[in-house]
């Protein structure tokens, strides 16, 4: 499953087991492109509404922040 771990320390894993890596890495490189090309497709057609709502900037960095923290705080609860 998806975790919000940094992808080095996957591979720092996968070397500690000594895994065949080949398998590893092109599951590894082939998910990350797809991610990075959904990303990119719909990137703008999330930002450009949510960039609207918050004509005030103060607004929305404050937002930002809250909605991050709260995520850190889900994240943080969930037994991984």
């Amino acid at each position: 499953g998806a975790t919000p771990l940094p992808s080095n320390i996957l591979f720092i894993t996968y070397g500690l087991m000594r895994a065949k890596s080949t398998g590893i890495y092109i599951g590894f490189w082939f998910g990350r492109t797809i991610s990075y090309i959904l990303m990119i497709y719909f990137g703008n057609a999330v930002l450009t509404p949510f960039l609207e709502m918050f004509e005030d900037r103060l607004t929305g960095i404050l937002l930002i922040d809250g909605i991050g923290i709260g995520l850190i705080i889900l994240f943080a609860c969930i037994n991984w």
